[in-house]
C-alpha cells in the first residue's frame, strides 16, 4: 500500500457549521426532515474539494441511503466516485484508513467502493493496487464467517435502533442441506416443473473458476466475476449462445445463493436463479456483451420478521463509522452477538466445496480487456429481438385495439411464462431483475452521467415538479467492465419507427401517438420531454439519434447511452451549438407551436430551469470532484462552460424566461440535430 500524505490546507479537524450538540434535532428543508445530527457528504466533499481536513468530520457522516426518501441522497456512498478521485489526486490517507472502517459498518458500502477502486486500478500507478488486496485482505477477515445479505438486518433488537445493530452479517451454520435434485435440474433439458416449497437455505457462493474457498466478503464479489470472466472470454466460443447457456447452467449449479445484484432498487434481494432460456448475446467486433434475466427474492419478507411498513424505515436508520466505533473493536464478536435470536431460515448454511473447473486462467488476467474502435452500439437494438411481437399483418387498422397495437410494438410480459416454471414460483417476493453484461468498455462515464441525470431528477422531486426522468443502474465492476440495467416496456424510437412501418405501413411517431394516445401518455411524453430536454442542454448530452432514445409503452421518452457529453461530442460535433433535441415530430405530437401543450413546455422548461439553478451546487460540486480524473467527458474548460450554462446569478425572472424561450426556439427543427439524424440513417440505417 502507497503511503499517501494528508495535503490539507487547513489545519482545520472540523467546522462550526455541523454543531457540537449531542442533541437529536431535526430541522426542516423543503419537505424533507434532516437529522442536524448527521454531518451532510455533500458538505464534507466541498471541504475536501477546498483542502480542509474532514477526519472528524467524517466520522458523523451517514454511509448508507435512505430507503424512505432514496430519491433524496446525501449518504456517503453515492459519492464514492467523487471521494476517490479527491483521494488520488490529493493522497489523502486519513480518508483511505476511514474507508476501511466504514466497510466494516455497511457491508453494502463495502462492496460499492471495493468495485469503483477496482475500476481505476489500471488509470493510475500499481500501487493502487497494493491497496485493493489491503482491503480485500482487511474485508475477507472481517466478514470471514458471515452470510452478507440484507435480511441480517433481521436480526437486530426491534425497537433498540441503531445502537443495538450488529455490523456483521449472519453467521454460518456448520450444516449441509442442499437443493434436491430435481430442482438443481432446473433450466436444463432434464427438468420437469417441479415446486420447491421447503424452508431455502443460503450459502456463500463458490466461484466455478477461481479455486478458493468463498467468504461473506467475496460471496457476490466472486458471482460477478464469474459472470464478467464469461463476458471477456465468450467471444472466442462457437456458437457464442451454446457456450453462454453451458456456462450459465455450471454458475446456476451453485445458486440460489448470498449474492445479490449491487443496484439501489434490489440489492435488498437474494439471486435465486439465472434464467438460461432467456439469455441472449449481442456480438460485435471484439467483444460479446450478454443479457441476462435473473430471478430474485427478498428472504426476510418470506419469513415475516417485520411487518412491510417498517421495514424499509428500520434498513434506514444512518449508519455512521462514530456510532460504531464504540460498540465492537474485536474482529471475533460478530459470531457471538449475531447469533443471538437469529432466524433459523438463515442458520441452515451449505459449507461443501466445490471443485473448480481445470483449464481455466485465473480472473487475475482482468486487467487485460480486449478493446477496438467500434461505434457505439445501443442493445436495445438487439433487444428488440427479445419481444414476442403478435402478427397483427392481416388486421385491418379500424379493428385494431388500443392494446393490440401497443402489444404489436412492445411484445407481450412473459415473466408470468418464467415465473409459472420456475421452482420458486411460490415465493412472494420472486420477481425477475434484466440487465446486460459488458466487457471491454469503461463504464465509468456512463456511470458518472446517470449519477448527475439521477441528481437532476432530485432536484426535480426537492421543488415537487412534474418533470419525469427515467434513471437506470449503471455499474463499473472493475477496469473496463460492468452492468447496465434494463428498463422494461421501452423501445428505441428507432425499433418503433421500423415496426410501425412493417404493421401499419407508417413512419411518423407523431402519427402513432394519434391511433395510440391517451391524455395521460401525453401528458407523460410532455413530462419526460422537458426534463431531458433540460438535462440535455446543461450536460451537453450529445450523439441523440432515434437509437439511444426511447419510448416507454405509456408514452414518456427516455435517453441512454451517454458516450457523449460535457465536453466530448462525436467525431466532426454535427451538433455542435444544439442546446437539446426538438424536432419537428415532437412538436406534432404537442400538437403544433402553438398548441396548449407546447405552451406548456415553455412554461415547464423555465421552471424546470428555475430549478436547477436553485440548486446548481449539487451539479456542479459532482463535476469538480471529477476534475482531473482521465474520463473523455473533460477538456480544460469544461467547468466553466457548464457554470456558464447555468446563465448569469443576477438575470431578473423575466430576463430568464426571455432566455430559456431563446433556447427552445434556437432547439426546435435545428438544422444541425435535423443532419444528424440523416447522417445516422443513411450509415448506420438508424431510423428519423
Amino acid at each position: 500500500m502507497s503511503k499517501f500524505k494528508d495535503q490539507a490546507t487547513s489545519s482545520q479537524t472540523g467546522c462550526g457549521c455541523f454543531g457540537s450538540s449531542k442533541q437529536k434535532n431535526m430541522i426542516k428543508f423543503s419537505h424533507i426532515e434532516v437529522d442536524e445530527e448527521i454531518v451532510s457528504a455533500s458538505i464534507i466533499l466541498e471541504m475536501i474539494y477546498r483542502g480542509q481536513n474532514v477526519e472528524l468530520a467524517l466520522s458523523r457522516c451517514r454511509l448508507n441511503p435512505n430507503l424512505v426518501l432514496l430519491q433524496f441522497r446525501d449518504d456517503l456512498e453515492y459519492f464514492i466516485p467523487q471521494l476517490i478521485n479527491q483521494i488520488l489526486i490529493k493522497q489523502l490517507d486519513y480518508v483511505l484508513q476511514f474507508i476501511i472502517k466504514a466497510a466494516e459498518v455497511d457491508f453494502f458500502f463495502a462492496h460499492t467502493f471495493f468495485f469503483a477502486w477496482r475500476s481505476i486500478i489500471n488509470d493510475f500507478n500499481p500501487e493502487n493496487e497494493n491497496y485493493l488486496k489491503l482491503y480485500f485482505s482487511k474485508l475477507d477477515r472481517v466478514y470471514k464467517k458471515t452470510l452478507l445479505i440484507a435480511a441480517y438486518f433481521e436480526n437486530h433488537q426491534f425497537n433498540d435502533g441503531i445502537e443495538q445493530q450488529v455490523s456483521k452479517g449472519m453467521p454460518i451454520a456448520q450444516q449441509v442441506n442442499k437443493l434436491p435434485d430435481r430442482i438443481q435440474e432446473y433450466g436444463t433439458l432434464f427438468y420437469s416443473n417441479h415446486v420447491y416449497n421447503d424452508t431455502l437455505n443460503l450459502d456463500n457462493y463458490e466461484s466455478i473458476f477461481r479455486q478458493a474457498k468463498s467468504s461473506g466478503f467475496c460471496s457476490t464479489i466472486d458471482f460477478w466475476d464469474d459472470i464478467i470472466y464469461i463476458s471477456q472470454n465468450l467471444h472466442l466460443a462457437n456458437p457464442k449462445i451454446i457456450s453462454l447457456k453451458a456456462d450459465i447452467q455450471k454458475i446456476n449449479r451453485n445458486l440460489p445463493a448470498a449474492v445479490y445484484i449491487p443496484f439501489q432498487g434490489v440489492r435488498n434481494y437474494v439471486v435465486l436463479n439465472i434464467v438460461v432460456d432467456e439469455c441472449r448475446v449481442f456480438p460485435t467486433k471484439c467483444r460479446s456483451p450478454f443479457y441476462l434475466c435473473l430471478e430474485i427474492y427478498r428472504p426476510e419478507e418470506e419469513a415475516e420478521l417485520i411487518p412491510n411498513p417498517l421495514r424499509n424505515s428500520r434498513m434506514s436508520l444512518p449508519k455512521t463509522v462514530g456510532k460504531m466505533d464504540n460498540k465492537n473493536n474485536s474482529e471475533n464478536n460478530e459470531t457471538s452477538d449475531c447469533t443471538r435470536n437469529r432466524p433459523t431460515y438463515l442458520c441452515k448454511i451449505v459449507e461443501a466445496e466445490v471443485d473448480a473447473e481445470e483449464g481455466r486462467d485465473d480472473l487475475s488476467q482482468f486487467s487485460n480487456i480486449l478493446r477496438d474502435n467500434e461505434v457505439t452500439h445501443s442493445y436495445y437494438e438487439d433487444l428488440n429481438n427479445l419481444v414476442s411481437t403478435q402478427n397483427n399483418t392481416g388486421k385491418q387498422l379500424n379493428k385494431m385495439s388500443r392494446k393490440e397495437l401497443t402489444d404489436s410494438i412492445y411484445g407481450c410480459d412473459n415473466s408470468d411464462k418464467i415465473r409459472s416454471n420456475s421452482p420458486f414460483r411460490n415465493f412472494k417476493t420472486w420477481k425477475l431483475v434484466q440487465l446486460i453484461v459488458k466487457s471491454g468498455d469503461d463504464l465509468r462515464q456512463e456511470q458518472f452521467a446517470m449519477q448527475l441525470i439521477s441528481t437532476f431528477d432530485q432536484i426535480f422531486k426537492i421543488e415537487q415538479l412534474k418533470l419525469q426522468i427515467t434513471t437506470y443502474e449503471v455499474i463499473s465492476l472493475g477496469p473496463g467492465y460492468g452492468l447496465i440495467e434494463v428498463v422494461k416496456d421501452a423501445l428505441s424510437i428507432d425499433s418503433i419507427k421500423k415496426k410501425l412501418n412493417d404493421i401499419l405501413q407508417i413512419k411518423c411517431l407523431s402519427q402513432y401517438f394519434k391511433l395510440n394516445s391517451s391524455q395521460a401518455m401525453l401528458s407523460n411524453f410532455l413530462n419526460s420531454l422537458v426534463a431531458y430536454s433540460l438535462v440535455c442542454y446543461f450536460l451537453q448530452i450529445k450523439d441523440r439519434h432515434n437509437g439511444n432514445i426511447l419510448l416507454h409503452r405509456d408514452g414518456y421518452i427516455i435517453h441512454i447511452d451517454f458516450g457523449f457529453f460535457l465536453s466530448s461530442a462525436p467525431k466532426g460535433n454535427l451538433e455542435k451549438e444544439v442546446p437539446f433535441k426538438m424536432t419537428e415530430e415532437y412538436v406534432d405530437i404537442l400538437g403544433g407551436y402553438d398548441s396548449n401543450l407546447f405552451k406548456r413546455f415553455r412554461k415547464m422548461f423555465f421552471e424546470g430551469f428555475k430549478a436547477i439553478r436553485k440548486h446548481k451546487e449539487k451539479i456542479l460540486l459532482l463535476v469538480k470532484m471529477m476534475e482531473n480524473s482521465n474520463l473523455n467527458c473533460f477538456k480544460e474548460k469544461t467547468l466553466t462552460d457548464l457554470e456558464r450554462r447555468f446563465l448569469q446569478d443576477n438575470l431578473s425572472e423575466t430576463q430568464l424566461y426571455v432566455q430559456c424561450q431563446k433556447l427552445i426556439d434556437l432547439s426546435r427543427g435545428n438544422w444541425r440535430a435535423n443532419w444528424y439524424d440523416k447522417y445516422q440513417y443513411y450509415f448506420q440505417g438508424i431510423m428519423y
